[in-house]
C-alpha cells in the first residue's frame, strides 16, 4: 500500500485453540489490519477487522476532511442520502451507478471527516480491534483520538457507548458488544479502554492453564485481576495454597496464580491492560508450541 501513501500500522494476532470435536487445532484471530497515511494531502485511515469466532465487523475508511453533516445507506441498489442531507450530496450519490456492490455500505460525514463503512454479509458483535458494535455508531476522528484504546485505528472505539471525556458519559461494554475471541474450550469476549481490559470468559470444558503459563515468572500469571463469578467454580493455584471461587463470589486475584476452571464456569474480569498483554502473548506462544509439538509444552 505504500504507493498509495498508506503504511501498515497494526496487524491481527493469530493463535490456535484445541477443538472439542476432534484432535485438531483451530486458528483464531483478534485485532485488525490497520493502514494509515495521507492521500492528496489528507489523512486517511483504513481498518479491516480480523474478527474472532463468529465475528463479522464492518471495515471502515476515514478521510480527514470536513464535509457537510449527512448520512447515507444502501437501498435499492444505490447509496442514498437520508433526509436532511445537503442537495449536493444527494445529487452526487444519485449519479453513482446502481449496483449490488454497494450492499452493506454506510457513509457518514461531518466537520471531523468522512467515514465509509462496509459491513460483511454476516453481522458480527463488534470491531475486533476495540469492541465497537457492528450496529452503525458514528464517531468523529477527534473523539477516537481522545478516547479509543486502539489509538492507531481512529475508526474504531472501545465500546458502543464510549465517548470522549467530559461529555458526562462513561465508557462501558457488555457481553453482547465485546469482541469475541477464543473458541473450543474457552470463549473470551473482551474490550479495552483507559488502560484496562474487561473479559467475559466462558469455559466450555475443564481447563487447567498450567502448561500455558510456561515462561512467565514462576510459570504463573503475574497480572492482578478483579472479577465476579457468574456461574460455576474456579480454583486459582498459588505457590503455597489454592483459592476457590464460586458463582456469586467477587474476588481480587493478586499476581502469582494459575487458573483452573470447571466446565460451565462463567466470570467477568477486570485487568490492567499492559500487564495482561504480557500474559496473553505468553499464552499465545505456548498455544503455538502445543500445536507444533502435538501436546502441552514441557
Amino acid at each position: 500500500m505504500r504507493p498509495l501513501g498508506l503504511a501498515l500500522v497494526e496487524r491481527p494476532t493469530v493463535w490456535f485453540m484445541p477443538r472439542l470435536d476432534r484432535p485438531l487445532y483451530s486458528p483464531e484471530f483478534a485485532g485488525a489490519v490497520v493502514l494509515e497515511g495521507r492521500r492528496h494531502d489528507r489523512p486517511v485511515s483504513v481498518c479491516f477487522p480480523a474478527g474472532g469466532q463468529g465475528v463479522r465487523s464492518p471495515s471502515a475508511v476515514t478521510l480527514g476532511r470536513a464535509v457537510p453533516d449527512f448520512e447515507a445507506t444502501f437501498a435499492d441498489g444505490r447509496v442514498r442520502a437520508k433526509q436532511g442531507a445537503p442537495p449536493a450530496i444527494g445529487r452526487a450519490l444519485g449519479a453513482m451507478p446502481r449496483s449490488r456492490r454497494w450492499s452493506g455500505v454506510k457513509v457518514e460525514g461531518g466537520p471531523d471527516g468522512l467515514i465509509v463503512y462496509r459491513r460483511s454479509s454476516r453481522e458480527g458483535d463488534g470491531c475486533a480491534t476495540c469492541g465497537s458494535p457492528s450496529g452503525w455508531r458514528a464517531r468523529s476522528a477527534s473523539e477516537d483520538e481522545a478516547n479509543a484504546s486502539c489509538r492507531r485505528a481512529p475508526v474504531c472505539v472501545a465500546s458502543g457507548s464510549s465517548t470522549r471525556q467530559g461529555d458526562g458519559r462513561m465508557p462501558k461494554v457488555s457481553r453482547a458488544t465485546a469482541t469475541v475471541g477464543g473458541g473450543g474450550p474457552v470463549e473470551d469476549r473482551h474490550a479495552s479502554f483507559d488502560g484496562w481490559t474487561i473479559n467475559f470468559v466462558t469455559f466450555n470444558a475443564d481447563v487447567d492453564a498450567t502448561p500455558l503459563m510456561h515462561g512467565l515468572p514462576d510459570d504463573r500469571c503475574q497480572c492482578p485481576h478483579w472479577g465476579y463469578v457468574l456461574k460455576g467454580r474456579m480454583t486459582f493455584r498459588f505457590a503455597d495454597h489454592d483459592e476457590v471461587v464460586e458463582a456469586g463470589d467477587a474476588f481480587y486475584l493478586p499476581p502469582g496464580h494459575v487458573p483452573i476452571a470447571e466446565a460451565g464456569t462463567e466470570y467477568v474480569q477486570f485487568s490492567p491492560a499492559e500487564e495482561l498483554k504480557v500474559v496473553s502473548e505468553t499464552l499465545e506462544a505456548n498455544m503455538r508450541a502445543m500445536m507444533a509439538a502435538g501436546g502441552p509444552p514441557a
